[in-house]
């Protein structure tokens, strides 16, 4: 990766993640041109990814996929991308961080597409990320 880096010379590096995820030391020579974007867990991580792009992102459609396996949000994340929307991650217990960021941004949204059963994404869970489920 580090050549690959070096030979397209990038003004700027996203990296998602903290340093748990990914080491500094991996990166050792790009350290003027890191944009760390990360949070204490992988769903405060997703939600300063959200932030962070916020100028980028539709408002008016979400994904959500569970928080707990990958494959979904894998599999989702290039409709996603090609809808210019957002990916969240649902928690299968309360989280006031993703339900506060869900309702002030999502208040307009006319689709909202689930990845996975409901033994994915519970709708109780769903529930406690909107306020409601239409």
């Amino acid at each position: 990766m580090l050549q690959y880096l070096e030979e397209i010379n990038p003004d700027k590096v996203y990296v998602i993640g903290g340093d748990k995820a990914v080491p500094s030391s991996v990166l050792a020579g790009f350290e003027d041109k890191i944009d760390r974007v990360s949070g204490d867990d992988r769903y405060l991580t997703n939600i300063e990814i959200a932030k962070r792009f916020n100028d980028i992102i539709s408002h008016n459609r979400v994904y959500i996929a569970t928080g707990l396996n990958f494959p979904d949000a894998l599999a989702g994340s290039a409709l996603a991308a090609r809808n210019s929307s957002m990916i969240i991650l649902a928690s299968n217990k309360e989280r006031e961080e993703i339900r506060v960021y869900l309702n002030s941004k999502y208040t307009n949204y006319t689709v909202k597409f689930v990845l996975g059963g409901n033994d994915v994404v519970k709708l109780e869970n769903l529930t406690q990320m909107f306020n409601y489920v239409n």
